[in-house]
């Protein structure tokens, strides 16, 4: 089945007036098109910068997100990180999700993507 956007804003509308809360989902295209780095490409970086780091791992764990990120000490996670939200940019899905919390259409935004 698919929804049109129609079906979506009558769907936003109605749980609205009924006060049934509505959550949404975001994942890596709302990051990746503000200027964020995909997972396996911050695998790259912690590769590149922290190979020292990473000697214990196997070459296939040294593919792995949550292996390469869990050799790193929280100070080496965050500046890993940091210099990719220093240059990210607000893009049209944080504009629409932001209107749609603020006028009631939404009661909550989860995302999937990481935290340091």
């Amino acid at each position: 089945m698919t929804y049109t956007v129609k079906d979506i804003a009558e769907t936003l509308e109605s749980n609205k007036e009924l006060n049934i809360p509505t959550v949404i989902f975001t994942g890596a295209g709302c990051s990746k098109s503000a200027g964020m780095p995909l997972a396996n490409e911050l695998v790259q970086d912690i590769n590149k910068k922290f190979k020292s780091k990473l000697k214990s791992l196997s070459d296939e764990q040294k593919k792995d997100y949550g292996q390469c990120m869990s050799q790193l000490v929280p100070i080496e996670q965050k500046a890993l990180i940091e210099k990719y939200i220093k240059n990210a940019k607000i893009n049209w899905a944080h504009i629409a999700l932001s209107s749609l919390l603020k006028n009631g259409y939404i009661s909550k935004v989860l995302t999937f993507n990481f935290v340091y």
